[in-house]
């Protein structure tokens, strides 16, 4: 059998990386293999598409970068740049200035307030996301928060409710130069770990860790609130909040922050948060999220099928005329697209040795790819 490793990349393949290519405005390395030519996929779906309509776009923050508190940001509009663009923008004809990339807005909530009408926009910088309120007209923009890559996106609306409601506090400070800077150009102290900060899984769910009085102890867990908070905080295991989140982090670096901060108060208790957090990191049965996109890439690229990929695994029936059929629904309800008889939704969740027998056999590549970090 040849695996992915040195099996040429397919015509569907180099196909679809000069479409990717011509999307995003880039090139890329032509793929040794079939499986170089997955990775180079990957990294191409990953980056933002061009976009011709101004209004996907989005808005430029050079307006409303370094523009001091007693004058109005200039209005000058500017036009990112990339391979195989054309670098241009609304300055006089001749001007020569080389451009660099710019930040982009989403406008994420509106509001008013002191009667004039406002918005709250998040900008991704680095991997990080700034959130904003701002006025389109006069070009006032304020600093709400700075969210770290760990952390949701639906926090950044979390945050732009709460600015909204809250409207007795003071202004906010306004955004500057340094604000829009990309953080590995200076490198930083890392931010502590916000564990008291809330995590929105899906609709209607929030976890948070919280303290709860038991017996004149404090109890610091994991709770989870449904719809906007109309419902008591029940307390749940941090395993859930994995299997919801469907990813490792920020639940554990959440934890362990929570531990850290609490664990010297003799008026607090962490028992219970150490033992999760012990068995969930000790635990062979782990999260089969990268497993799923691995064998869901395979299918879409290799031009291979679930009951090929079964059969490598050791899975088939076999027919009268001894023709092999591949177990997919096994192999679906490892990867969690199928759930198990009598469960209401597929488990998030697979075995560390079935895990390497169909990233192994099954697929070809190292089970340690297919295992979240």
């Amino acid at each position: 059998m040849t695996s992915t490793t040195q099996r040429p990349a397919t015509a569907k393949q180099l196909s679809y990386l000069r479409v990717l290519a011509q999307r995003t405005g880039t090139t890329f390395t032509p793929p040794a293999s079939s499986r170089h030519a997955s990775r180079e996929i990957e990294r191409m779906r990953g980056l933002k598409a061009e976009r011709t309509d101004p209004r996907e776009r989005g808005e430029s923050l050079d307006r409303y970068a370094a523009a001091p508190d007693d004058e109005e940001p200039s209005g000058r509009t500017a036009v990112p740049t990339g391979p195989g663009r054309t670098p241009h923008s609304r300055q006089a004809p001749g001007s020569e200035k080389p451009r660099s990339r710019t930040a982009r807005a989403t406008v994420i909530a509106s509001h008013t307030r002191g009667g004039s009408p406002r918005q709250v926009i998040t900008v991704a910088i680095a991997g990080r996301t700034l959130v904003i309120d701002r006025s389109p007209a006069r070009g006032d923009a304020r600093v709400l928060a700075r969210l770290e890559p760990e952390e949701p996106q639906e926090n950044a609306r979390l945050i732009a409710r709460m600015y909204i409601a809250d409207t007795t506090s003071s202004p906010p400070r306004r955004v500057t130069a340094a604000d829009l800077k990309s953080p590995e150009r200076a490198p930083v102290d890392p931010a502590p770990v916000r564990w008291e900060t809330p995590l929105i899984a899906g609709i209607g769910a929030t976890f948070q860790i919280q303290r709860a009085a038991t017996g004149g102890i404090a109890v610091v867990r994991w709770t989870k609130t449904r719809g906007r908070g109309e419902s008591p905080a029940a307390a749940v295991p941090l395993r859930q909040v994995v299997a919801q989140l469907e990813d490792y982090q920020p639940a554990i670096a959440m934890t362990r922050a929570a531990i850290d901060a609490n664990d010297q108060d003799p008026q607090v208790s962490v028992v219970k948060l150490k033992a999760e957090l012990q068995r969930l990191t000790e635990s062979r049965i782990v999260l089969n999220r990268r497993l799923r996109e691995h064998v869901q890439r395979a299918v879409e690229h290799d031009q291979t099928t679930m009951s090929a990929i079964a059969v490598r695994c050791g899975r088939f029936r076999t027919s009268d005329r001894g023709g092999r059929t591949g177990e997919t629904s096994w192999l679906a309800r490892r990867i969690g697209v199928l759930a198990e008889a009598g469960a209401a939704r597929p488990t998030p969740w697979v075995h560390t040795d079935v895990l390497a027998v169909i990233a192994r056999d099954g697929l070809g590549i190292n089970p340690c790819e297919a295992e979240l970090g």
